[in-house]
C-alpha cells in the first residue's frame, strides 16, 4: 500500500506540475491515465480551481479546459468559458462549442446548422480538427447543403496539417472520384500519409494490389468521432 501511495503523489506532483505549467493537456492525460482512482477525484477539484484561478486571468487555453466535457464543471459554465476563449479568437473553442451543437448536452438542444457554423469558424481560423468536420458537414450535407468539393477542399486543408482523420477521407475521396475525378496514385500518396491507421493500410493495400473494390457506401457512421463516414459515390 506504501508503494501504490508513493506512485500516486509522484502522478499528483506530475499532474500538478503540468497545470501549473500551462500544459493542460498533458495534465488531463495525466489525470485519465496515470492517477490512482483515490487520488483521482481530490486532484480533478485541485485541477478546477486552478484553471478557473488562470481563466478569470484570460488564459484562453485554460478556459477551453474548462469546457471540454468530462472535466466536471456544468454545461452552462463550460459553455461560458469556451465563448470567452472564443472571443480571443481560441480556434479549438470554436470547434468545442460546434460539438455542444452537434450532440446535443445536458439540456442544450442538438442543431447540426449551429454546429456547421461554428465548425466553419474553427476551420477558417486553421483549426484541423474543425475543418475535417467542415469536410464531413459537407460531404453528409449536415447542417449545411451537400457539396462534394467544398468537402475535399477542407479535408485538403486539414490534411496539409498532418491530420491523419482527413488525410484518409482524402485519400478516399480521390479514389471514388468524389468531388475530385478519380485518381488511384493521388489516392495512394494521401493514405501512405497515415500508414498506420488501419482504414487507410486496408484501402491502400487494396489500390497496390491493382484490383480494389470500392468500399461500401453504407458503412455506419456513428457521431463526428468515427473517422469513416460512408462517402458517396460519384455520379455517373
Amino acid at each position: 500500500m506504501i508503494g501504490a501511495e508513493l506512485i500516486g503523489l509522484i502522478c499528483l506532483l506530475c499532474c500538478t506540475v503540468s497545470c501549473q505549467s500551462g500544459d493542460y493537456r498533458a495534465f488531463r492525460y495525466c489525470l485519465a491515465e496515470c492517477t490512482p482512482d483515490w487520488a483521482k477525484e481530490r486532484q480533478r477539484k485541485a485541477r478546477v480551481e486552478r484553471l478557473r484561478s488562470a481563466a478569470e486571468q484570460g488564459d484562453a487555453e485554460a478556459q477551453v479546459e474548462l469546457g471540454v466535457p468530462g472535466i466536471g464543471v456544468g454545461r452552462e459554465e463550460a459553455m461560458k468559458w469556451l465563448h470567452k476563449a472564443a472571443d480571443q479568437g481560441n480556434a479549438r473553442a470554436h470547434c468545442e462549442l460546434a460539438n455542444y451543437y452537434s450532440k446535443g448536452d445536458d439540456g442544450l438542444p442538438e442543431d447540426k446548422t449551429e454546429a456547421a457554423r461554428w465548425y466553419r469558424m474553427a476551420a477558417e481560423l486553421g483549426d484541423c480538427e474543425g475543418q475535417w468536420k467542415l469536410g464531413i458537414c459537407y460531404l453528409r450535407g449536415i447542417g449545411v447543403a451537400r457539396n462534394d468539393e467544398e468537402a475535399v477542399k477542407w479535408f485538403r486543408k486539414a490534411a496539409e496539417q498532418d491530420y491523419y482523420h482527413a488525410q484518409y477521407l482524402l485519400g478516399r475521396c480521390y479514389f471514388e472520384g468524389t468531388g475530385v475525378p478519380k485518381d488511384d496514385i493521388e489516392a495512394a500518396e494521401w493514405l501512405r500519409k497515415p500508414h498506420w491507421f488501419e482504414d487507410a493500410a486496408n484501402l491502400l493495400q487494396e489500390i497496390e494490389s491493382g484490383n480494389p473494390r470500392i468500399p461500401n457506401p453504407e458503412w455506419g457512421y456513428e457521431g463526428w468521432g468515427n473517422p469513416t463516414p460512408p462517402i458517396r459515390k460519384a455520379a455517373k
